[in-house]
């Protein structure tokens, strides 16, 4: 689920939680939802979508989808009967222009992706135009991916250009949520570490999420409970 900045939600299948900025609280919503990207039936063609996953909304209302079992990341402008591929697409593997089932997707306002490349165990990035993708994590259980207005990859920036530069990611099989920062290129735990149900450990989280006053959110699968 996405919210853009004229309060529009934009939904597959999978559900994150909204943080509480008071955009939903005070919006109106339409009854009836728009297509925007697929429902073309299951299939390859670029106006199809197979499994799609994680998707980011530009400020244009350009819609970016994990295409998981397409292994690909494809782009619709708003208005579009047809997608545009932007990463992957090549068959499944886990060669630097390749995606294996990619789960999740962040767009920069350079057009810079950073993309969840779930079973190569990897954070791809991809510049604007390019061939192939280079990676920027490795050896991790990655599922989520995004982005708030500090640079911080977790919800969409509305704000302006990336300040802190910091990306936060969901290691599911590792219990924990790591904080890449990539001015300092350190990586650090902010959450987790270890398997169990305490207030400082995880199990196998599947989501993240960071709001403006900087708080994380944590999709606690096995905990059945999301965590800050």
């Amino acid at each position: 689920m996405w919210t853009n900045s004229k309060n529009e939600l934009y939904f597959v299948h999978l559900v994150r939680p909204k943080p509480g900025d008071g955009i939903c609280a005070d919006a109106t919503w339409a009854r009836i939802g728009t297509t925007v990207a697929g429902g073309n039936g299951v299939g390859d063609g670029l106006n199809q979508l197979d499994q799609p996953f994680g998707l980011f909304v530009d400020e244009n209302q350009t819609v970016y989808v994990a295409d998981f079992a397409n292994h690909r990341i494809v782009k619709w402008i708003r208005d579009a009967t047809s997608g545009q591929l932007v990463a992957g697409g090549n068959g499944a593997d886990d060669h630097s222009n390749q995606l294996y089932y990619p789960s999740d997707v962040v767009v920069e306002q350079d057009g810079t992706l950073y993309i969840s490349d779930s079973y190569n165990f990897r954070v791809q990035k991809w510049f604007r135009d390019a061939q192939s993708g280079q990676t920027v994590i490795k050896n991790i259980s990655v599922h989520d991916i995004a982005q708030d207005d500090q640079g911080t990859l977790c919800i969409r920036s509305r704000k302006g250009r990336n300040r802190n530069r910091e990306i936060y990611v969901a290691d599911n099989a590792n219990h924990r949520v790591l904080r890449l920062n990539f001015e300092t290129k350190k990586i650090l735990i902010a959450a987790g570490g270890s398997h169990g149900n305490g207030a400082d450990q995880l199990a196998f989280p599947n989501g993240v999420i960071v709001d403006q006053l900087g708080t994380v959110y944590v999709a606690d699968t096995d905990n059945r409970r999301i965590i800050r």
